[in-house]
């Protein structure tokens, strides 16, 4: 078993698009790379960043949620009310099934693109269902706790974002 120092000491190998973990300064050459660089990287580099357009990212949920069905779709730009992200989609669902069903599927078709929510609050009742990608929060409703808290008119000044795939968006009054 490796100590942390051990640990500290390996460097990670990317080449051809795979990755092993190899002793530091070690520079072979394999069958694989047949004479090619292999790049030598820190393991502390081995997090992919990957930078994320997050307008697209929202306008993706807007779709994702009509293609469940959701109501009354809007996509609310906050970058100017708000530190904590980018863009609001909200959405409502017509029961708790919905709007269960519609929040699985926005989750479940960006995880299977490698996208995944930093948190999901509210899924046990499966009235407001919150989903955060960080630059995009995605709350699906149903019909009547939407209208209680009426996010659109709390954050409304940031105004909405059309998204092609569905009819033109709710405009913010």
């Amino acid at each position: 078993m490796e100590g942390v120092a051990g640990a500290m000491n390996k460097e990670l190998r990317v080449s051809d698009g795979r990755e092993s973990v190899s002793a530091p300064g070690n520079r072979e050459r394999s069958e694989r790379n047949k004479g090619k660089p292999v790049e030598v990287f820190p393991i502390e580099h081995r997090r992919i960043h990957i930078r994320m357009n997050f307008r697209n990212l929202a306008k993706q949920c807007a779709s994702l949620a009509l293609a469940k069905k959701a109501k009354e779709i809007l996509i609310l730009d906050v970058r100017k009310l708000t530190s904590i992200t980018d863009y609001f989609v909200i959405c409502s669902g017509s029961s708790n099934i919905h709007v269960d069903t519609i929040a699985d599927s926005i989750v479940s078709k960006l995880k299977s693109k490698r996208i995944d929510p930093l948190h999901i609050e509210g899924k046990s009742q499966a009235q407001w269902i919150l989903i955060d990608y960080v630059g995009v929060i995605v709350h699906v409703f149903s019909e009547p706790i939407r209208k209680f808290y009426g996010l659109e008119k709390l954050w409304g000044e940031g105004g909405s974002v059309k998204f092609p795939e569905g009819k033109k968006s709710q405009e913010v009054k």
